[in-house]
């Protein structure tokens, strides 16, 4: 009776029986566990190939920052040049609009009988306006020291 007491305790508490649902959970804890790791790997090199590419679109975008600061400085300075040619227009037309003025006013008097005929007429021509007139070369020079720079 002993020896079959023995036989059914050994058999009800052998390691294999009495570890069977230990040993399944802790394989599906290490499945788990694996794939998570698995998971974070691929996240890790997706996240950095993501990280390279945005260094590289970095790149090109402080790239393309110098180039766009330096054409609006371009810009700025046509927008300068234009604003100093209108002005001096303004000038030359200002003064050209005097002259005539004083031209039709010499040549053409509303009342021609208090002109006397003998005395020969000077008109008054009024000074032109002072303008300053650059040379071509000084206009364009740092858009030409620009490009030669770029070259």
């Amino acid at each position: 009776m002993t020896e079959t007491l023995h036989k059914e305790l050994a058999e009800r508490f052998r390691i294999d029986s009495c570890t069977t649902d230990a040993t399944k959970e802790w394989e599906q804890s290490i499945l788990t566990c694996a794939k998570r790791i698995k998971d974070t790997g691929d996240a890790t090199v997706k996240t950095q190939s993501e990280r390279a590419h945005v260094q590289d679109m970095m790149q090109t975008l402080l790239e393309n920052d110098a180039r766009l600061k330096s054409t609006f400085a371009e810009i700025d300075e046509i927008e300068r040049i234009v604003h100093h040619v209108k002005n001096t227009y303004n000038k030359v037309a200002e003064s050209v609009d005097d002259m005539e003025k004083a031209i039709n006013a010499s040549i053409s008097s509303g009342f021609p009988f208090l002109q006397k005929r003998n005395e020969t007429f000077q008109p008054y021509f009024p000074p032109p306006l002072p303008v300053d007139i650059y040379h071509t070369e000084n206009l364009f020079s740092s858009s030409s020291s620009t490009s030669k720079q770029e070259e």
